[in-house]
């Protein structure tokens, strides 16, 4: 049934005939919005497009396609079944109900004011908002989302849903539990959470916490206070970034490419690459190789079962600059300036090759060598800084490159 307040006036209802037993039928509404400021959309069936204008009216256009034999039978079908709309008090409502198998199709388009907080709750079907500056909160079943040009607080989360996003600016949360995420120029901080589905995010001014749990993780071109990334199974890829990062996957690989801040890695089965950090390292994982060009401050790396692989950049202090690196099976090879001012302490347990080969070194160390050890040390004065490196069963490779000259990097 319609409810119809003093506000809505119905402006034109079309019914045409696309096939022998299928019929269109159109109806609109216009409401003056004068002293309102929320749309409320209740169990709705069907897709719904929400856009704005810079005009004091509301304005609604309601289209199903009915499967009937004749136009009276689609006619009465389709006043069993649209929708209600209402406005009390500051609000408008437009509630729907559980549409018959006949309906075959139905959508909404609906055109606001810009300044509208909008709270939508959609039984089936995909809902698309452009342009409004107010609060969003939005929920679907069984349809993506999609958001475009919106301002201000925003909640979308679905069932079984795609979400995607471009150009918001406020605090945003994404939620989907079988679904991608695609999310992109956010001016805000950002939370996003899916349990089965792809997470891509671009562009962002704010800070992010990304929970998953089977599906690829990429991020790019972030700039925040914090980055947090937490899933049980797929790979986190973080490129372009600035802020205190943490990346946790328990079964996947973990790239991070040109980031300002300190660094938190962890994977139970995964290898770790690193290119261009700007800010302390602590990387661990169990299963896999760890691999660092030009790292600019301390690093604490170890893998269980897995070779390591660093190039250390320096900027000439004389503190923050302290290595840890252990691979329990695996080999390490170190990459450091020749101007390096650093003591070191190797020692490698069972190695793969020769005792006497177990510990090559462009800097000078003092090694003893045991039945199945090897250790290197220097202990020079006026070197500040540490270098400690363990391996077993495997071993260990310092080299030394010029600042400005030409990498041994394998």
């Amino acid at each position: 049934m319609l409810l119809l307040s003093f506000y809505v006036g119905i402006s034109a209802q079309e019914i045409t005939r696309e096939a022998y037993n299928r019929f269109r039928v159109t109806s609109s509404y216009s409401i003056n919005s004068a002293g309102l400021g929320s749309l409320l959309l209740e169990n709705i069936s069907g897709d719904v497009s929400l856009s704005s204008q810079n005009k004091k009216q509301i304005l609604l256009q309601e289209t199903m396609v009915i499967n009937a034999v004749t136009e009276e039978n689609a006619l009465n079908l389709y006043l069993d079944a649209k929708t209600g709309l209402e406005s009390k008090v500051d609000k408008v409502y437009l509630t729907g109900q559980n549409l018959p198998i006949k309906i075959t199709d139905a959508n909404y388009q609906i055109i606001l004011p810009l300044h509208f907080q909008i709270m939508a709750d959609l039984t089936s079907g995909s809902i698309a908002a452009e342009g409004f500056s107010g609060t969003l909160l939005i929920m679907t079943k069984l349809g993506d989302i999609s958001l475009s040009k919106i301002s201000g607080r925003t909640i979308a989360s679905s069932l079984a849903g795609n979400l995607y996003c471009n150009n918001i600016s406020g605090n945003t949360t994404f939620t989907t539990l079988a679904g991608n995420i695609k999310a992109e120029t956010i001016m805000g901080d950002l939370e996003v959470s899916s349990d089965s589905g792809n997470i891509d995010i671009k562009s962002v001014e704010g800070d992010i916490q990304i929970t998953g749990s089977e599906g690829t993780i990429v991020i790019d071109n972030v700039y925040g206070r914090t980055i947090s990334v937490h899933t049980l199974d797929g790979d986190v890829a973080l490129m372009n970034g600035s802020g205190d990062t943490q990346l946790k996957t328990l079964r996947g690989d973990i790239r991070v490419k040109f980031l300002k801040g300190n660094l938190d890695l962890f994977s139970s089965n995964g290898d770790l690459s690193l290119n261009n950090i700007s800010g302390d390292i602590l990387g661990w994982t169990k299963n896999g190789g760890i691999t660092g060009e030009q790292l600019a401050g301390r690093v604490n790396i170890e893998t269980e079962s897995g070779d390591i692989v660093i190039q250390k950049s320096w900027d000439g202090t004389m503190s923050g600059h302290t290595i840890d690196a252990t691979a329990n099976a695996g080999n390490i090879f170190l990459e450091l300036p020749r101007d390096f001012p650093a003591n070191f302490q190797v020692e490698v347990n069972n190695p793969e090759v020769a005792l006497h080969e177990a510990i090559i070194s462009d800097f000078p160390l003092y090694i003893e060598l045991s039945e199945s050890t090897a250790v290197g040390i220097s202990e020079t004065y006026g070197k500040p800084l540490k270098a400690n490196l363990a391996s077993s069963f495997g071993k260990v490779t310092i080299r030394w490159s010029d600042r400005n000259g030409p990498s041994r990097f394998p």
